[in-house]
């Protein structure tokens, strides 16, 4: 199996997601560093799907990888909003609040940017065949 296909701006796409998954991931478990880990990691597994999809140069990566950015975005922004609503007054200092909208519009601005990737990008629909 080679990975011939793996060149450019998909190789950014598939380094810079690990990290963002897993703060998704984090974020979906519970309250960060609050979580347990085999929820976490049962999580960060179901999210990568669409990455491995890119790696075996499957034809509907493309698909599933834009189906994967908007649900961990919208799901992570379900979460941050939910904890917003049932948060102690006390608690929710104007850091936590610029903490929690900071990683929703983040993962908003992420999808977005990748969405628009995968849309456009000539490489990826030489290499999965425009939809």
């Amino acid at each position: 199996m080679t990975f011939d296909h793996l060149n450019g701006w998909l190789v950014l796409y598939l380094i810079g997601s690990l990290p963002v998954l897993a703060f998704h991931s984090a974020g979906l478990a519970g309250w960060f560093f609050d979580y347990p880990m085999p929820l976490f990691l049962g999580i960060l597994i179901t999210l990568t799907i669409p990455l491995w999809l890119l790696l075996f140069n499957v034809a509907q990566a493309p698909a599933w990888n834009i189906a994967g950015l908007w649900t961990g975005a919208l799901l992570l922004v379900a979460r941050v909003a939910w904890g917003w609503f049932y948060a102690d007054a006390d608690r929710l200092t104007s850091h936590a609040v610029l903490t929690l909208a900071g990683s929703g519009v983040g993962a908003i601005a992420w999808a977005t940017l990748w969405t628009a990737f995968f849309m456009r990008s000539e490489h990826v629909a030489r290499t999965f065949g425009a939809p």
